[in-house]
């Protein structure tokens, strides 16, 4: 895809888990570029982000553990699991999120 030079665009990174999951995530990628969302057309989507790439744990890339870090309490609230006593609470994360309209 060429993009023009005023459009600001990137990549999402992810850490692969196993082959079943990691399907599916790019499954959801792809109805995400194709279908949007509430709020984004995939259009837009599709035209700011090149791509999804998925990466090998292993290397321990500080920006995956930085992103774990926000994803798991996030995770873990919407599975109504008991937080980690080890890791960041939602309640830490849920004051950083916008709140518009009774959402997220």
């Amino acid at each position: 895809m060429e993009l023009s030079p005023d459009v600001d665009a990137g990549f999402i990174c992810a850490e692969k888990r196993n082959p079943h999951l990691d399907r599916g995530l790019m499954e959801a990628w792809e109805q995400l570029r194709t279908l949007g969302t509430e709020y984004v057309s995939g259009g837009k989507i599709d035209s700011r982000i090149v791509g999804l790439d998925l990466r090998d744990k292993k290397p321990n890339l500080a920006g995956l553990q930085l992103a774990d870090l926000v994803a798991t309490p996030i995770g873990r609230h919407v599975a109504e699991k008991t937080p980690k006593a080890d890791q960041i609470q939602w309640s830490v994360v849920e004051s950083k999120l916008r709140w518009r309209g009774g959402r997220y």
